[in-house]
């Protein structure tokens, strides 16, 4: 009789599972990442394509406003401030100041010279006299004057004379006073040199739009447009 044949015990053969594809992981460092790149990629597209889109549409705009702007607007504005404050730096401050007062003269004057003085009224004088009567007889007298009004005697005056009197000023004064020397000066002079580059861009800046894509054909800047003509 034949022996059944042995095979060794081999566990049960378990059905093959299907392979799943791996899911993507949105909320890894990576994943974020990626997907913030993608995002900045499309914003930044859209937002130029939006900025193209709308200086195409600016533009003919531009070409009809930009005289009136530069001419009408940016030149009479800004050369006015630029000229206006330096006419201010060299303006002055004329007007007349009527001065009434009165002044306080309270002083010693002293007095050393020889002048003439007239008198006013008579002035009468008694004077001793001695009255020759001949050879050695003299007669002692008295002589009795009187000098009249108007007649003029030298007088030598040496003295120190009181004054004290109020003298009254009633005057017009003249004034002009130039304001670049005054403490507006400095500040005139400040704002003309902070509109200086201002204005001088504006002066360089073509009249008209054909002179600015003549300068942009050449190469130059809009602010520098003249210089490079």
């Amino acid at each position: 009789m034949e022996s059944p044949s042995t095979t060794p015990d081999t566990p049960a053969e378990q059905p093959a599972r299907p392979v799943q594809p791996a899911r993507r992981r949105w909320f890894t460092a990576g994943g974020v990442w990626n997907a913030f790149k993608t995002f900045a990629i499309l914003f930044s597209f859209a937002v130029n394509f939006v900025l193209i889109i709308g200086l195409l549409l600016i533009l003919p705009q531009l070409t009809r406003f930009y005289e009136p702007l530069r001419n009408d607007v940016l030149s009479p504005i800004v050369g006015g401030l630029y000229t206006g404050f330096g006419d201010l730096n060299d303006a002055t401050i004329q007007r007349e100041i009527a001065v009434k007062d009165t002044v306080p003269a309270v002083f010693n004057l002293p007095l050393d010279q020889t002048t003439t003085v007239e008198l006013v009224e008579p002035v009468p004088l008694v004077l001793p006299a001695v009255v020759d009567l001949g050879g050695t007889n003299q007669l002692d007298a008295t002589v009795y004057l009187s000098l009249p009004p108007g007649t003029k005697l030298p007088v030598h005056m040496n003295m120190v004379v009181p004054v004290s009197q109020t003298i009254p000023i009633d005057l017009t004064v003249a004034v002009n006073i130039p304001l670049s020397e005054t403490q507006l000066g400095p500040q005139f002079q400040g704002f003309q040199r902070i509109f200086s580059p201002l204005n001088d861009a504006v002066d360089q800046m073509p009249n008209t739009w054909e002179g600015v894509v003549k300068c942009v054909e050449k190469g130059g800047m809009l602010i520098d447009c003249k210089r490079k003509q």
